[in-house]
């Protein structure tokens, strides 16, 4: 870490609040995991929301956890006298663990926005972890590859926005609709769009006393989300909130009718805790007992 960071900017200093608690927990995976959680991992706001501070609290916690990690911490600035010097970059990068750029958005040349891609896409392939910050989104960010677009997928983008001024400073807990949106943004960033698409596109969620209840447009897709994807929602959750849902169930919302009878179909499973999931969702177990009577 070079001498310009700030010894202030740690984990325990940085203030939590609805606008950039999700950035936070994806901070935290890429400290627990480098390389493994969200690579790279793009966090964008506006002056003041936090980012550099977030940035400099991953390289600091990294040290302190004592893994032998080496971390490099580069404004754009200084990435750019790195392009300059292309046998010291290499040398850097060599030794390099986590790459965290600050200030992104003021490469605005093209060829910068190239080499960047580029180094990107490097580290990333040779397992190593780039978090960066950016006054602006990466859409924004045009180069002349990759369809005029800094393209980075593959990973996760989150926005931060200043803290509500009508917003207690002790409330931190989001609402329902801000923390399945978050969660949203997390499973997206996990899973092909197709499959997300398919699966989560159209599902809303409440979470009412520690009960999180899904709520998807058919039974089918209930049930599907259920056998394949309730680890990875409780997961996400926990990661967003610090807390695992005591239930997880999921309710077909395509009409009122298909609420009832699916409201009825749970009645006799509701007790069921989540870490207990049914052996077969019902609709599999009608498709096999449909198949066993017209063998």
């Amino acid at each position: 870490m070079p001498c310009t960071t700030d010894d202030t900017m740690t984990l325990e200093s940085f203030v939590l609040h609805a606008g950039n608690r999700l950035a936070y927990a994806a901070t935290e995976a890429v400290i627990q995991s480098p390389a493994q959680a969200y690579n790279p991992l793009f966090i964008h706001g506006p002056v003041g929301v936090g980012k550099t501070h977030l940035l400099q609290a991953i390289g600091r916690t990294i040290g302190k956890l004592n893994t032998g990690r080496q971390v490099l911490y580069l404004t754009a600035n200084e990435l750019k006298s790195y392009f300059h010097a292309r046998e010291s970059l290499e040398s850097a990068l060599e030794s390099c663990d986590v790459l965290l750029l600050d200030e992104v958005e003021q490469l605005t040349d093209a060829k910068e926005r190239k080499h960047l891609l580029v180094l990107v896409r490097r580290m990333c392939s040779d397992f190593k972890q780039v978090v960066m910050a950016s006054d602006a989104p990466p859409n924004d960010l045009s180069t002349d590859i990759e369809n005029g677009r800094l393209n980075i997928r593959w990973g996760l983008v989150i926005p931060m926005i200043l803290p509500d001024q009508h917003e207690p400073p002790e409330q931190t807990a989001l609402d329902a609709d801000d923390l399945w949106s978050n969660a949203l943004s997390v499973i997206r960033s996990q899973l092909s769009k197709p499959v997300y698409d398919t699966w989560f596109h159209n599902s809303r969620a409440v979470m009412v006393d520690g009960c999180l209840t899904v709520y998807s447009p058919t039974r089918f897709a209930c049930d599907w989300l259920e056998a394949r994807y309730t680890q990875q929602i409780l997961g996400t959750v926990q990661q967003l909130t610090g807390e695992v849902p005591s239930r997880v169930i999921f309710e077909a919302d395509d009409s009122a009718t298909s609420r009832e009878v699916a409201a009825n179909s749970r009645a006799s499973t509701d007790q069921r805790p989540v870490h207990e999931p049914s052996s077969m969702p019902r609709f599999f177990q009608e498709l096999k007992v449909f198949f066993k009577f017209h063998k």
